[in-house]
């Protein structure tokens, strides 16, 4: 198994988790701990996300570094759609989540995840799924 098969594996197994957490999150009252359980499995589903992208790169001989490269590269290939700069706005989202001191700003973010950045993370699992590249 190569190292993008290994990662797309594990993107798979977290994009039922961030599905789940979802459904959590959209069938409760809001609770302050099902809030954090969702900015926090976006955070790792994005970065799986991009590191899987990485990975995929460097099997087609394109070596980058950082998430905005490897974001760039992908929507040069055709792998995503960026074209209203969503992966850019995940990214921050990301930053934000991660970085993120004042108790409201996760707040912001939850709808956003829920209701776009999440169909974003599952689109690229079905490019994969689809794709002759596995």
């Amino acid at each position: 198994m190569t190292r993008f098969e290994q990662s797309f594996e594990s993107y798979q197994k977290y994009i039922k988790v961030l599905k789940r957490v979802i459904e959590e999150y959209k069938s409760t009252d809001r609770r302050e701990t099902t809030e954090i359980a969702l900015v926090h499995t976006f955070q790792l589903a994005f970065e799986l996300a991009w590191k899987l992208l990485k990975k995929y790169e460097e099997e087609q001989g394109i070596i980058l570094n950082s998430p905005k490269e490897v974001i760039r590269e992908a929507f040069n290939l055709g792998i995503i759609d960026n074209s209203d700069n969503v992966w850019f706005k995940m990214l921050e989202g990301r930053n934000i989540g991660a970085h993120q001191y004042d108790d409201n700003t996760p707040v912001l973010l939850l709808d956003v995840i829920s209701d776009k950045y999440s169909n974003i993370l599952y689109n690229l699992e079905d490019f994969f799924r689809n794709s002759s590249s596995l």
